[in-house]
């Protein structure tokens, strides 16, 4: 859940590196996500336009321990998301479920 002071404020969101280059993060980055195993292997990637600026997205599927909170996906379908989540949802349970 987002606790800093801006429009996405209280909104759940997923474990996210946030970086001005299109290269797949690093392991480094992802362990400091407290996620430890595979390699990153992107899964979807889409663009959300706000008025301000233009958020490019990669969402990325990482296999291994972690000691991020977990959900089950009815749980995650009832969580307040920010809309480029929301947008995306579907596409992202389609490829969680393979």
């Amino acid at each position: 859940k987002r606790i800093e002071k801006d429009i996405w404020n209280g909104l759940y969101e997923f474990p996210m590196i946030e970086t001005k280059s299109k290269k797949m993060p690093s392991e480094s980055a992802v362990g400091k996500l407290g996620i430890s195993g595979k390699k990153p292997r992107m899964i979807l990637k889409d663009r959300n336009i706000l008025s301000h600026q233009i958020i490019h997205l990669y969402f990325y599927s990482i296999s291994g321990n972690s000691n991020l909170k977990s959900v089950t996906l009815s749980q995650l379908d009832k969580l307040p998301m920010p809309q480029a989540l929301v947008k995306n949802k579907k596409a992202l349970l389609k490829h969680l479920s393979l």
